[in-house]
């Protein structure tokens, strides 16, 4: 989260591609959930080069104070497959970790919550570039939601980390 590229597209999130952002999140996010949103305001933005990790560790969105009620998405600008996608296990617990392959133009929506994921040393020779989003339905939205995000001290909130999109 700390290269130029990273620091380039946070920079530029609001005068270029917040507006694509909350396109997205009414046309495919909205429609997917069939309701309003609770959207994180700005999406996590991952690059793997390679022979480098883009994910720091396996874990689970939880251990970081991540509230259970919160979907994930992930939005790939790359291929994904091989070393260069996301490893998630296929239940809590299950240790079963397989690559995700998904391809520029579809999403990937996996319980980050209560699953281990995380990704291995890419070695497919190309960078892995992709979004992740996280949402809450806003009938499951709750005020009393406690943590925040590590990455930006945040509380996981409507009004700090969070915002709410509706219909």
């Amino acid at each position: 989260q700390s290269t130029i590229f990273h620091r380039k597209f946070y920079d530029a999130f609001d005068k270029h591609l917040k507006e694509i952002y909350l396109e997205f999140l009414e046309n495919v996010i909205c429609y997917y959930v069939e309701d309003d949103l609770v959207y994180q305001k700005v999406p996590t933005f991952r690059i793997g080069f390679p022979n480098n990790l883009w994910v720091g560790e396996y874990h689970r969105d939880s251990w970081y104070g991540h509230p259970n009620e919160e979907l994930n998405f992930l939005l790939p600008c790359t291929d994904m497959y091989g070393t260069k996608s996301l490893y998630v296990e296929s239940e809590s617990s299950k240790g079963d970790f397989k690559p995700q392959t998904v391809n520029y133009g579809q999403v990937l929506h996996f319980n980050h919550t209560e699953c281990t994921h995380g990704n291995e040393i890419n070695q497919e020779g190309t960078t892995h570039v992709s979004f992740d989003l996280r949402v809450i339905p806003y009938r499951n939205y709750r005020d009393d939601i406690v943590g925040e995000s590590i990455n930006t001290g945040m509380k996981f909130k409507i009004g700090s980390y969070f915002e709410l999109l509706k219909l």
